[in-house]
């Protein structure tokens, strides 16, 4: 499963708030909320909360993570933060067991069929590589949260002067048609 890292969580936490008094938005705890049971790839069943199903338009708002070579971004974020989180236990935790399906690659793209994002919004000015915060200055945006998060693994890969491999779950998610995963196929407008 991803790492979890705060990057810049304080400074920005009080912001939300006025969100909150200036255009009246409701925040919602997902683990807590109503949820639908979806049986995906390997017989795992995992619930996905209402909330998410029923929303007409979804962004997902995303960090670059990079642990060893495994990358997760909008489409993981999306995917996982839509799965219920009971506890600590993988037994009753539905996103650790998304995450460490032997079929996880298939399982996100399952998840993602229904919970696809209308937007991915990818701010990397900081990104979490191998558990720490680490300044990259790269951001990304797409209606397509598959080319999104290929573009920024490209744009991370270049600010850390390494290959990031091609993740599975994002081709998996393209050949289900949910978004574009070659890079050569992806126009970039700056």
């Amino acid at each position: 499963p991803p790492a979890v890292v705060r990057c810049r969580a304080r400074k920005h936490a009080a912001e939300l708030h006025a969100l909150h008094e200036d255009y009246g938005l409701n925040y919602v705890g997902l683990n807590k909320d109503d949820f639908v049971t979806m049986r995906i790839a390997d017989n795992l069943s995992v619930r996905v909360a209402k909330t998410v199903l029923n929303s007409d338009f979804r962004v997902s708002l995303a960090l670059p993570k990079l642990v060893g070579s495994s990358y997760y971004c909008a489409v993981a974020n999306l995917a996982a933060g839509s799965v219920i989180a009971s506890g600590k236990a993988a037994a009753r935790n539905d996103k650790i067991r998304l995450l460490s399906s032997k079929h996880r690659d298939a399982a996100i793209a399952e998840v993602l069929k229904v919970v696809r994002p209308s937007l991915a919004v990818i701010d990397g000015f900081e990104s979490a590589i191998g558990g720490k915060c680490v300044v990259t200055n790269l951001c990304a945006a797409s209606s397509d949260a598959v080319a999104a998060d290929v573009v920024a693994a490209a744009a991370l890969g270049k600010v850390l002067k390494k290959k990031i491999p091609k993740q599975k779950y994002l081709e998996a998610c393209s050949k289900a048609g949910l978004g574009q995963s070659s890079f050569s196929k992806i126009s970039i407008v700056s």
